[in-house]
């Protein structure tokens, strides 16, 4: 490989590269709707069936949050720099807080995680695609609210 491609791998690479404390705790700004009227078990239902059709598994929920995964695709192998046979993986978090009466707020925030090269552990990047999941956030909201 010549020294103009390794420098350009490695450019790359750096300007994707995040870190864990990157976007903590409840995201506020990114993909963000309000569902009123309806249960949290209707919510937490229709979320894991939106997000299923979408590829994605769930890997955990409780009263306050959901957790999804789906394995990355060339995109994501190419933008986080897994270039090896490893794949990458996108992780959602979906947050579901109650917004004033009879409402829940669903926010969702992404990371990437890759095998850290050479090693035994993951690594947990901040996802520059994040915005992508407002779109997922605002079917829900309109299979759960078809006048909105």
């Amino acid at each position: 490989m010549t020294p103009l491609k390794c420098l350009t791998l490695l450019a790359i690479s750096l300007t994707f590269t995040g870190c864990v404390s990157v976007g903590g705790g409840v995201p506020t700004g990114h993909a963000q709707v309000l569902i009123k009227d309806r249960s949290l078990a209707e919510i937490q239902n229709k979320a894991q069936d939106v997000f299923y059709r979408h590829g994605f598994e769930l890997h955990g929920v409780s009263n306050t949050e959901m957790n999804f995964e789906r394995k990355g695709g060339a995109t994501e192998n190419l933008l986080y720099g897994n270039w090896d046979s490893n794949t990458t993986y996108t992780q959602v978090k979906l947050f579901i807080t109650p917004d004033a009466e009879n409402g829940y707020r669903l926010r969702a925030r992404s990371e990437v995680v890759r095998n850290t090269f050479g090693g035994d552990s993951n690594s947990k990047m901040f996802d520059v695609q994040g915005a992508k999941f407002g779109s997922l956030l605002k079917k829900i909201q309109r299979e759960l609210q078809p006048s909105n």
